[in-house]
């Protein structure tokens, strides 16, 4: 059986002409993972926006290609297509897609407004966040804040410690903060991971980006990311260390910066398609990463 890739991205292209001979690490109902050395490559559905380590495909195809495939199986990139045993994807006519979040120009008011709407649309939304330890309108409660207050609440308290790290290089101690966010949560990308990727993410597109702050993570992911986290979520984290995020994620920075609202809730709608958990814990951490921004 053969099948053909639409786009993929720059990140992915290059990680296979390195390194050829790879796995199956996981497969899901949508989609699955190949794994070369310690580094992943997701395959899934074009429909489904793509992350900076992606290759996306039809989803009929992509239907066509799960059922050939199992976790485990070898898989080897040569000659422009990846061969499996009963199946092969071409990439030789791939859109080449690059992920790097630009830093936007914007209006202010824009961007308090849609602050002020992506917050309205969270406190509507009936799911929780991952996190069990606190639920998700006291941390909404305290986005609103002009200003940080003590609270005795430990998970805001780790909030602000976080927003000091990474815009003022306040915290003296980055390993103790990473250790308590990365891999906190349950999923494929646990919900601490998901909050830093989002937070990194409205930092870059607003004009924040904090390089010791991403060299700390990176280091970070270099030493003990692949001990603390999931595969997928250490991809998610050192993509984001590069200013690297999913379309979707690029997409709902994009909207914060519009004048109208409508764009910024499309954005939200289509951030819960990445998961609902997941996307809405990387809005909770985009909101902390444009927090500046209100003042």
């Amino acid at each position: 059986m053969e099948t053909s890739a639409l786009v993929a991205s720059a990140d992915a292209c290059s990680l296979i002409e390195k390194q050829v001979d790879g796995k199956v690490h996981s497969v899901f109902n949508n989609s699955l993972n190949l794994q070369f050395g310690d580094r992943l490559v997701h395959v899934g559905s074009v429909d489904e926006g793509l992350a900076p380590f992606s290759i996306g495909i039809e989803p009929w195809e992509l239907n066509h290609l799960l059922k050939k495939i199992y976790s485990g199986q070898p898989v080897r990139f040569n000659t422009n297509q990846f061969i499996f045993q009963e199946a092969r994807l071409w990439m030789h006519q791939v859109q080449v897609t690059d992920h790097t979040m630009p830093a936007y120009s914007y209006e202010r008011e824009n961007v308090t407004n849609n602050i002020d709407h992506l917050i309205s649309s969270l406190f509507e939304e009936r799911g929780q966040l991952g996190f069990t330890e606190i639920n998700k309108e006291a941390i909404l409660h305290d986005m609103l804040q002009s200003s940080s207050s003590d609270m005795v609440d430990p998970m805001l308290k780790k909030l602000h410690e976080l927003e000091a790290m990474a815009f003022e290089n306040k915290y003296t101690d980055p390993d103790t903060m990473f250790n308590f966010w990365i891999g906190r949560g349950q999923g494929l990308t646990p919900s601490g991971d998901d909050l830093l990727v989002g937070t990194c993410a409205a930092m870059d597109a607003l004009g924040y980006s904090n390089a010791i702050f991403l060299e700390q993570l990176k280091s970070y992911l270099q030493e003990k990311g692949h001990n603390r986290t999931t595969n997928i979520g250490y991809e998610y984290l050192w993509y984001a260390a590069e200013k690297k995020y999913h379309s979707h994620v690029i997409n709902m920075c994009k909207s914060l910066i519009k004048e109208s609202k409508f764009e910024c809730l499309a954005a939200v709608h289509e951030m819960k398609k990445i998961g609902y958990t997941s996307g809405m814990d990387t809005l909770i951490g985009m909101l902390l990463g444009a927090k500046r921004v209100k003042g």
